[in-house]
């Protein structure tokens, strides 16, 4: 079972606004959420497993990491 609340890289809690709220419309969730306003690179993306692809965003924490290593996977030393 996923949990749109936890990044699927770190298991750590996402910040997702889109999946805290539940009183809006899904286009007002979505346009809500913190990365929105983010480039998300094709290669971070990749990296969620297939079946929350889509469904859960990626931590701040994650995406960070993965521009500091010059776009390594996330956890990679």
């Amino acid at each position: 079972m996923q949990n749109a609340l936890i990044c699927p890289l770190c298991l750590a809690d996402n910040r997702c606004a889109s999946a805290a709220s539940t009183n809006r419309s899904s286009a007002d969730k979505a346009a809500d959420c913190w990365c929105m306003a983010l480039e998300i690179p094709p290669t971070l993306l990749a990296q969620v497993p297939t079946a929350q692809r889509t469904r859960v965003c990626i931590c701040a924490t994650c995406i960070a990491a993965f521009w500091s290593n010059a776009g390594s996977e996330v956890g990679d030393a």
